[in-house]
């Protein structure tokens, strides 16, 4: 699948706060709910080990979704993070989390 120049600029986004996660503060919506956001991925079976940077890739998620659709969002999450995200359902339960207790 192909990107496009601004699908690849949103990439390299993700993959920037991904990789300075520790260095960036993420202000989160008054709404937003980190235990239960944290507990989500849990209730999907995503075992988290560092809850700040898993916090903060779910900001990135949500701040994705103002420019692209959760499905490029999914894609691109699974194909940038490696083995930390093995599968696209991994990845889909990623973003159905950060939709459902941050965004």
């Amino acid at each position: 699948m192909k990107l496009d120049r601004r699908e690849k600029i949103i990439l390299a986004g993700l993959v920037t706060v991904a990789a300075v996660g520790a260095m960036l503060v993420a202000s989160p919506d008054a709404d937003a709910s980190p235990t239960s956001y944290l507990q989500r991925l849990n209730d999907y079976g995503i075992s988290v080990y560092d809850t700040g940077l898993a916090l903060q890739t779910g900001y990135a998620i949500c701040g994705a979704l103002d420019h692209v659709s959760p499905a490029r969002v999914t894609y691109n999450l699974y194909n940038i993070t490696g083995s930390d995200v093995p599968n696209y359902d991994v990845a889909a339960a990623w973003v159905a989390a950060s939709i459902e207790e941050l965004c």
